[in-house]
């Protein structure tokens, strides 16, 4: 979903993004293990949520037309390539920050993390070893807590 955000009729929604809310690179989780991504993605994406740059982690997105559409869509760019570049920690993740270096093109970097981490060979594998594990896995009767818990 996208989200509309009313501007002052007085500013373009370039300006509005560059004055209005507090945009903290350190707020964004850090990945350093590509096994994280599910619980990290959440988080990050929420805090992208928060500091309305959301529309970078749409892979179907497209950039406005216009030419304030166009400068807002280069400034949400520009703020989540450096905030990829400092929180993609894994060897994956830093390839794809470099691939785009000189574009600073954060959508096309989280895209392809995102089909890395969801449609590559690396990802199939992963669901095969936890598939493995959780049907393999033995009840002790020691636990304390619910079944929930023990598999989680």
């Amino acid at each position: 979903g996208t989200t509309t955000t009313s501007v002052p009729s007085n500013m373009t929604k370039s300006q509005a993004f560059s004055k209005g809310v507090k945009r903290d690179t350190s707020a964004f989780p850090v990945l350093k293990d590509d096994k994280m991504f599910a619980s990290w993605q959440v988080t990050f994406t929420a805090v992208a949520h928060a500091q309305q740059v959301h529309a970078v982690l749409n892979t179907s997105h497209n950039p406005p037309t216009d030419n304030d559409g166009k400068t807002l869509w280069a400034y949400q760019q520009e703020y989540m390539y450096s905030v990829l570049a400092t929180c993609l920690n894994t060897d994956q993740g830093r390839t794809y920050v470099r691939e785009h270096a000189n574009a600073r093109d954060a959508q096309s970097v989280w895209r392809k993390y995102l089909r890395f981490q969801t449609k590559s060979t690396a990802a199939d594998n992963e669901v095969k070893k936890i598939t493995e594990l959780l049907t393999t896995v033995q009840w002790s009767t020691n636990w304390p807590g619910t079944a929930s818990q023990y598999v989680l």
